[in-house]
């Protein structure tokens, strides 16, 4: 006779979860253009936390954990979670992302769950087995805990190294680009942050609960949370991903890079402009944004203005950095400010919107002109549009 389906409040968290997941991961498999191996990433990332929801709810009782405790402790393939995460990101970022040989090594986590589950008794490896061992508080059952504990540490070295390398992606858009894909970044920290939701369910266990006084106790004791957080991961993501889908179509081209090296940042040390040149060229870059005002094309790189003045890229990236104190996104940025300051003021511009304003002076979105606009002026547009000026 069949299992009826349990409809506590636990299995319709978790059977919430796994219909996100069933039907999020399809459409991100089955998504075309730039950002094609992302978004296939990122559904293989979704199945995973599916099919461990499903393990969970494929149990004889979903509110009797401990043989959810069973579902949860025999699962190698969580250890996939903090490699997908990160090949996720260097598939965002990079033009060409390809998987290579030396990839592999970011797989080796997960045989040391399986090797662990080789060296245990038969009798610990199924879901009364379990249950019995956590009535008696088997020793055995530090394997599972350590388990548990080293998959946290390395999924946690994992979103901090993927943050690391969304700072310095961040950074190389601000020496290399006049705009910033600013939707882009907050949906890769956004993501990052949301991936932490399991381990502060942890905390939130022990706070609930106290601290375990042995690992049956806390295997027992935790277990139930990490399966909620997973739940409510899924319906943030399928929440994101309808409402902002913008965020699966990837960067534009130009911001990308060709590989994770080239996010370190410019170094001047073996440079071989001297004090003069550096002044001559300053003086040629400074001509040249007040004549040909190239700071109006909203898709200007350094590159672009290097090939404009005829300079080679780093000389110009060390000008702009040493002789104006800035990077190359806040300086483009000044001059647009600048501009913009002109025209809300001026009449020729009075029926002008804020938002058409900032288009007219090069920036791609109202955010990002708001912002721009508040870090040099100290006010918002339409606070400097209202202010008498000082000539009047």
């Amino acid at each position: 006779m069949p299992t009826p389906i349990d409809y506590t409040w636990p299995a319709v968290i978790l059977w919430i979860g796994f219909y996100q997941s069933l039907m999020l991961a399809p459409v991100l498999w089955g998504r075309r253009g730039e950002n094609q191996l992302a978004n296939r990433l990122l559904a293989v990332f979704i199945t995973l936390m599916g099919v461990r929801l499903l393990g969970l709810l494929g149990q004889e009782a979903v509110a009797d954990w401990p043989p959810a405790v069973h579902a949860e402790l025999i699962n190698p393939l969580i250890f996939l979670y903090g490699p997908l995460f990160y090949f996720y990101l260097r598939a965002f970022l990079e033009r060409k992302f390809r998987f290579r040989r030396i990839h592999l090594w970011h797989l080796a986590p997960v045989l040391l769950p399986a090797i662990g589950l080789w060296w245990l008794p038969e009798s610990m490896l199924s879901p009364a087995g379990i249950q019995a061992a956590l009535a008696r508080h088997d020793p055995y059952l530090a394997v599972f805990l350590f388990s548990r504990v080293l998959f946290g540490l390395a999924f946690l070295g994992y979103l901090f190294w993927g943050l690391r390398l969304i700072w310095r992606f961040r950074r190389r858009v601000q020496e290399e680009a006049s705009f910033s894909e600013g939707v882009h970044l907050r949906w890769l920290v956004f993501l990052a942050g949301v991936l932490l939701l399991p381990f502060f369910s942890v905390i939130l266990a022990v706070v609930a609960h106290g601290p375990p006084s042995a690992p049956g106790m806390a295997l027992r004791m935790v277990a139930p949370y990490p399966a909620y957080a997973v739940s409510l991961m899924m319906a943030i993501l399928a929440l994101i991903t309808m409402t902002r889908p913008e965020v699966l179509e990837g960067l534009p081209e130009v911001l990308k890079v060709e590989d994770e090296d080239e996010l370190e940042p410019p170094r001047y040390e073996s440079s071989a402009l001297t004090e003069d040149q550096k002044a001559r060229y300053l003086a040629r870059l400074e001509a040249h944004m007040a004549e040909a005002q190239p700071y109006l094309d909203p898709l200007l790189t350094l590159s672009g203005l290097a090939d404009q003045l005829g300079l080679n890229n780093k000389y110009l990236s060390q000008v702009i950095n040493e002789k104006r104190g800035q990077n190359f996104l806040d300086f483009i940025n000044g001059y647009r400010i600048a501009r913009a300051q002109e025209l809300l003021r001026s009449p020729a511009y009075g029926h002008y919107t804020i938002v058409a304003i900032s288009y007219e002076v090069g920036f791609k979105s109202k955010s990002a002109f708001y912002a721009a606009f508040r870090k040099k002026v100290g006010m918002t547009p339409s606070d400097w549009r209202k202010a008498p000026s000082k000539d009047s």
